[in-house]
């Protein structure tokens, strides 16, 4: 699956993590200029399980940079202009569970 988004997407512009229970992985796309979403949980078919959200209240910034686990949570890093989040995330839905402030 890597490998078909870095063809699509071009290499080094994609990040791709496995899930911890392997039923997919997390894929960090290229940042958009619309405001949508680039961050996904995708099965292990290549399909798309779902967006990872991004809050009303964070929409304007630039978008999702990576995607890892931190003490087992699921967590996505999310860039803003001088400010970093780090967003926990519900593998099933995609949907933030809570986010704080990273450096």
């Amino acid at each position: 699956m890597r490998l078909a988004l870095e063809q699509e997407f071009g290499k080094g512009q994609v990040v791709v993590n496995e899930l911890r229970d392997d039923s997919g992985v997390v894929v960090v796309l290229p940042m958009r200029d619309d405001g949508k979403s680039n961050a996904q949980i995708r099965n292990a078919s290549g399909e798309v399980r779902c967006e990872i959200e991004i809050p009303a209240s964070f929409r304007g910034g630039n978008g999702f940079a990576d995607a890892y686990y931190v003490n087992g949570e699921l967590t996505a890093i999310f860039v803003r202009p001088g400010r970093d989040f780090a967003f926990i995330v519900d593998e099933q839905t995609g949907r933030i569970l809570k986010c704080y402030e990273t450096r």
